[in-house]
């Protein structure tokens, strides 16, 4: 065979070779559904999203109306407008407004709780959101369920869908998911390290029950300047680890939940523990109640040009005017029996007894 005939034979076989897998990738497509479906979920919202106002979220472990303000922050309107952080209700929008009817599902009701749109419940994950104008209009009112995954492997992924006002099930093309927890909208308070802490004070209302302060900052050792009789006998010691131990509920603050102050009950004896750093900042945290709850209440100070000045505009800053729902391991170092916060004072040994004295030898007669 002639060259030119090689060559010829070669481009024949490599334009079969082309079309057999393009044939094979088309068939694979086809078998895998992996078509994009009909229009917008949420036209509208994609439309408006410059106006959306306000968004309300039903989880089966929380819920929480947000509003935006016309600086673009938002905040939790249920929780006394306390600020939120905005990141992820721009992704969840931005989610929404993307997701694709890629393929009408079914309208029987009996199946929505096994695609998880029968709405949110006890003992099921469904969730709900709501998202509003600012002319009250409502942009989107959807329960989102489970992910799908036999949409396909080339789109953006799936999930099932049903508005709320629709019978229809959606599989939707498209993720869209609020937070799973509530604490991923509220951004850390403030952090103290312990190793700084050079006096504990607690109280009881207005009364001091104990205080330490640090002697060494190297060893972390305290002393007790002051043990109420009530609490302990005179002439215990610190117990220091137990004392440094409450650094704990200072270090990285976050929280699960916040509200205004004026809407926390506060006893009269409640417990105040009083952190004062070797910089001068002075953190006191006054526990309280709702609802059965335990909260803090958080109270700063500094000395004016002290190093802790800043510190303390900072922590005041987030904390001034709002009670704050705490993780229950912080709460319950706040709570600690004062008697692991202090050691006894050794007593005495016993003084020896003494020996009687050797009876009297007899002395014989003469």
């Amino acid at each position: 065979m002639s060259p030119r005939g090689y060559i010829s034979l070669a481009l024949a076989t490599g334009i079969a070779l082309i079309a057999a897998i393009v044939l094979v990738i088309v068939e694979q497509i086809d078998a895998s559904g992996n078509r994009r479906g009909g229009g917008l979920m949420f036209a509208e919202l994609a439309e408006r999203i410059a106006d959306v106002q306000a968004i309300k979220i039903e989880t089966p472990r929380y819920s929480i109306a947000l509003e935006q303000l016309p600086n673009g922050e938002w905040i939790s309107t249920d929780r006394g407008g306390y600020l939120v952080n905005g990141t992820p209700l721009d992704q969840l929008v931005g989610g929404l407004a993307e997701l694709v009817e890629y393929e009408a599902k079914t309208t029987t009701p009996e199946f929505y709780f096994d695609l998880g749109v029968e709405g949110p419940g006890e003992g099921r994950d469904d969730v709900l959101v709501t998202v509003t104008a600012d002319d009250g209009d409502i942009l989107a009112n959807v329960i989102l369920g489970y992910g799908a995954q036999s949409i396909g492997q080339h789109t953006r992924g799936g999930m099932f869908v049903r508005r709320v006002d629709e019978d229809r099930v959606w599989l939707a093309e498209g993720t869209a998911r609020p937070p799973a927890f509530v604490t991923e909208f509220f951004s850390m308070l403030f952090t103290v390290p312990g190793p700084t802490v050079g006096r504990v004070s607690i109280f009881a209302g207005d009364t001091m029950l104990l205080d330490a302060i640090k002697v060494d900052f190297s060893t972390g050792d305290f002393e007790l300047e002051y043990l109420d009789p009530s609490v302990g006998p005179d002439g215990a010691t610190a117990a220091d680890s137990g004392i440094r131990g409450l650094s704990q509920a200072i270090v990285s603050t976050t929280f699960v939940n916040v509200q205004a102050v004026e809407d926390v009950n506060v006893a009269d004896d409640a417990r105040t523990v009083r952190f004062v750093t070797q910089d001068g900042l002075s953190l006191s945290i006054t526990l309280a109640d709702l609802d059965g709850n335990a909260y803090v209440i958080y109270r700063v100070e500094a000395q004016p040009g002290s190093p802790a000045e800043q510190q303390a505009a900072d922590i005041a800053a987030v904390t001034d005017g709002w009670a704050f729902e705490l993780q229950p391991g912080r709460i319950i170092t706040l709570n600690r029996d004062l008697a692991r916060l202090f050691d006894p004072p050794v007593a005495p040994p016993p003084a020896p007894l003494e020996e009687p004295a050797a009876p009297l030898v007899p002395i014989p007669a003469p």
